[in-house]
């Protein structure tokens, strides 16, 4: 006997009881073992043996499963005379499967599925009935929700960030860095995340498209500018002044080692460190050392290093005999 005889009297597939067999499904029924060699096909089993295991695994299936599946009937009406339909009239409904019903329900998959009918013995597997009014209340509910997360329901359209530049002519994006500085916009991202003197935007933080003032974009490209290329994407810094050369040169006097006032890093180690100043708003690196909170700090605290290294950047300071120089 070979696994057809095995699945006619299962009722399952050839293919499951295969199946079946090298998984180890059946081994509480101790699956006889093939008449034929190794290795041969078809694969042939002694019809006593296969009549034993196929009488103990019906008797384990009904014992666990309840009673043996009823034949299925193709004319038979999805709703009986009692208004109860079953999972033939569920899977009509949902254009799936009846075993993809019974499935969905044993799994869990099917939140609030209708409980069955009290009539229904329990452990009746193929004829478990529902009340047909449960049933559709269900199977309405589950195909809006498939309709929502199956595409069923038209998309809603992916929403793009408002152009908030329209009609404001004067304001432009990374691109215009971009061409001023002949550089890539992904080379823009990283100045603006980098160089604390990079203009602020105009759009709200976390935007995804940030834009600038045109002019205030323009002053910046042309004080990057100033020095003139070296190479692409490379930008010498601009030709210093006399007056920003002789800050530079007091500036180092007045600390008393080298230091290049261009180096925020440097410069944050001069100014809170060697000279102990207050903290200026926190970044990501430390201390701000822009220009803007510099001379608030100096507004503030008043100091002589902290004069010249505005004086170095072009920023006019009057100073006081007041200012105290490096702490002892």
């Amino acid at each position: 006997m070979g696994y057809d005889y095995f699945a006619e009297r299962m009722d399952m597939l050839p293919a499951s009881v295969r199946h079946g067999r090298y998984t180890k499904r059946f081994k509480e029924c101790n699956f006889p073992d093939p008449v034929t060699p190794p290795g041969q096909r078809p694969v042939q089993f002694a019809q006593d043996a296969a009549d034993e295991f196929i009488a103990a695994w019906l008797k384990r299936r009904g014992k666990h499963q309840g009673a043996p599946r009823r034949p299925v009937d193709a004319s038979a009406p999805l709703v009986d005379e009692n208004g109860l339909v079953g999972y033939d009239y569920f899977a009509e409904r949902l254009n799936i499967l009846p075993s993809s019903v019974r499935t969905g329900v044993y799994e869990g998959r099917f939140t609030g599925f209708p409980d069955p009918d009290p009539r229904t013995p329990p452990g009746h597997r193929d004829g478990v009935r529902f009340p047909k009014a449960a049933a559709d209340e269900f199977i309405e509910r589950w195909l809006a929700r498939r309709r929502l997360y199956r595409g069923g329901a038209p998309r809603r359209q992916k929403r793009e960030p408002a152009p908030v530049w329209e009609g404001q002519e004067d304001l432009v994006g990374y691109d215009y860095f971009a061409a001023r500085l002949l550089v890539s916009e992904h080379a823009v991202h990283l100045l603006a995340s980098r160089d604390e003197s990079f203009p602020a935007p105009v759009t709200p933080s976390g935007d995804r498209f940030p834009r600038w003032r045109q002019a205030n974009a323009e002053a910046y490209c042309e004080r990057r500018l100033q020095g003139g290329s070296s190479s692409r994407g490379r930008v010498r810094a601009a030709t210093l002044g006399d007056a920003e050369r002789e800050a530079a040169q007091k500036a180092i006097a007045l600390l008393g080692r080298e230091i290049n006032l261009a180096s925020p890093r440097q410069l944050r180690e001069a100014l809170f460190g060697d000279m102990q100043l207050p903290a200026t708003t926190a970044t990501s690196r430390g201390p701000s050392v822009s220009t803007s909170e510099l001379v608030k700090l100096h507004e503030r605290h008043p100091n002589e290093f902290l004069r010249l290294v505005l004086r170095f950047r072009g920023v006019d300071v009057d100073a006081t005999e007041e200012m105290p120089a490096a702490p002892k």
